[in-house]
């Protein structure tokens, strides 16, 4: 028996829901999850959280790189830069929302760049921007492209992942088997090994 897996945007995979695709699991930002179990979509008792992956900073390689790990470096690469790629899913509201907590949005607007989720890393390569803010499990295998670092702590430069058995779920043992996969502690290696790590308690 083969595995289907659809890869979309955290608010894409709400709306497949709504608009009734047929699934088996579910996973999404924690809070857009919480709301399909809210709305009947998902199963409340198979609800698990998976893993966490950082956000970051991607720009072209061998440029000269800044110090986004603290406010004044992230803040001076963010306004040095023509032109930043954002994706228009979930880790594009949270990279929103630090530009919001700075008090910067409104002298970045002309220069932010809305782009399909997962595509940040390839529009740096290809010269459409100067830098992307992103996932960075989306930057392996991507060339022409280095990360520069993680924003600030206390940002929180964080998307996290969790899922649910849909209700309707043909398969609803095999779908939540799968799950407890996702969320097994022996599997914190392979985590490890592409950026993630588990959601602390």
């Amino acid at each position: 028996m083969r595995t289907a897996v659809t890869l979309l945007a955290s608010p894409a995979v709400q709306r497949e829901v709504r608009r009734q695709a047929v699934f088996d699991v579910a996973i999404s930002n924690p809070a857009i999850v919480d709301e399909m179990i809210d709305d009947c979509y998902l199963v409340a008792s198979t609800r698990v959280n998976i893993a966490r992956s950082t956000i970051g900073v991607v720009g072209r390689a061998g440029v000269p790189k800044c110090d986004v790990g603290s406010m004044k470096g992230f803040r001076r690469a963010l306004f040095s830069a023509r032109s930043i790629a954002h994706s228009d899913g979930g880790v594009g509201r949270i990279f929103l929302r630090m530009l919001d907590d700075m008090g910067i949005r409104a002298e970045l607007e002309d220069k932010l760049k809305v782009v399909p989720a997962f595509s940040g890393a390839e529009v740096v390569a290809r010269g459409q921007a100067d830098v992307a803010v992103l996932i960075t499990v989306a930057v392996a295998g991507v060339e022409g492209v280095e990360l520069i670092g993680i924003p600030p702590a206390e940002l929180l430069p964080y998307v996290s992942f969790a899922g649910a058995v849909g209700a309707s779920a043909h398969n609803p043992k095999a779908a939540a088997a799968f799950l407890a996969v996702l969320a097994a502690s022996e599997n914190d290696p392979a985590l490890k090994a592409v950026g993630m790590s588990r959601i602390p308690n």
